[in-house]
């Protein structure tokens, strides 16, 4: 995983928006499980919004606390735990992980190959 800044981030976050790529959440934030798939809907230097499938919900991450470290792997580079079953394909595609580390929490987001019909 290379760390990157939370600019670089945002710009993939950006991508996914616009390019309407079907997205993977998992993680562990503040005393809770996440686990979500969906749309980002909002991409900019202060929040990310992902909005999961059918509207069912939404969640957002602040992209400015001082305490957070963001990555960017292929899915292949990370723990297995961390990330959904993929095809060989979609472990060749795009996440991004957050650390709060103060606050022992991480997200990962990875990119799906494409929303089950």
């Amino acid at each position: 995983m290379i760390p990157i800044d939370p600019r670089e981030a945002t710009l993939i976050f950006t991508k996914w928006q616009k390019e309407r790529t079907y997205i993977f959440c998992k993680g562990t934030c503040w005393g809770w499980e996440v686990f979500l798939k969906g749309y980002i809907i909002e991409a900019t230097s202060e929040k990310v919004i992902l909005e999961a499938k059918e509207s069912a919900g939404v969640m957002g991450v602040q992209m400015v606390m001082n305490d957070q470290q963001w990555y960017y792997a292929e899915p292949r580079e990370m723990s297995p735990e961390l990330r959904p079953d993929l095809t060989e394909e979609g472990l060749s595609r795009s996440s991004l992980s957050v650390a709060l580390p103060a606050r022992s929490a991480k997200l990962v987001f990875c990119e799906l190959p494409a929303e089950p019909s």
